[in-house]
């Protein structure tokens, strides 16, 4: 288990992190799943990631498997875990502790095989002294933690991700010269690696 924080940072590489760690181990193989909590409204939250049996709920005409059975055997990436309500903190906590999952509208459920990635924009250490997070699932998810700076403050990757980027295009676009790296690396980037992706990008239809 692992958090990635990126600080108060809009968007700093959070989810490719997650990805290439997952590509990188013995799970590569099994799915990857990733959901950024903030997106979903708390009160779906908990039928999206835990899924739901038919009839569990008005407009729930037939069962749907959650996001976090879909992982088995691969990894489950909680973007945005600060997000999180206390009441689903309670029953991922459960799971993280090798409880089975269990659907809405459900009496039974499967252990799984699955390895959890969150990432938070917020200090979660912070939010267990306010109360806002949970301490106990705190300490199960942090197996491993990584702070990942702004881009600005780590220009030495911004050759590397261009790179990334350019393979990512259909015949890769222009070529990127030194003196066009120096002038990358001497940006800001306020919008951090999807601005840097994003100029790659719109460079690569000029």
């Amino acid at each position: 288990r692992m958090v990635i924080a990126g600080g108060a940072c809009e968007w700093v590489g959070k989810d490719h992190m997650a990805r290439w760690i997952h590509s990188l181990g013995p799970r590569r193989k099994g799915p990857f799943v990733a959901q950024d909590f903030a997106a979903i409204p708390p009160g779906l939250l908990e039928a999206e990631i835990f899924g739901y049996e038919a009839g569990a709920f008005t407009g729930a005409h037939q069962a749907k498997v959650g996001l976090i059975p879909s992982a088995h055997g691969g990894t489950f990436y909680l973007d945005n875990v600060d997000s999180t309500p206390l009441e689903v903190q309670a029953k991922l906590l459960r799971i993280l502790q090798g409880d089975a999952v269990r659907p809405l509208g459900g009496t039974a459920g499967g252990k799984l095989n699955v390895r959890f990635i969150a990432s938070s924009q917020r200090d979660l250490k912070d939010l267990c002294a306010s109360g806002e997070f949970r301490k106990d699932l705190y300490f199960r998810l942090s197996g491993i933690c990584l702070v990942i700076p702004p881009l600005r403050e780590r220009a030495e990757d911004i050759q590397l991700l261009v790179q990334h980027f350019r393979s990512q295009i259909r015949g890769g676009g222009p070529e990127f010269t030194p003196g066009a790296i120096d002038a990358l690396k001497s940006n800001n980037w306020p919008g951090n690696v999807r601005e840097l992706e994003s100029v790659v990008r719109r460079l690569a239809l000029t």
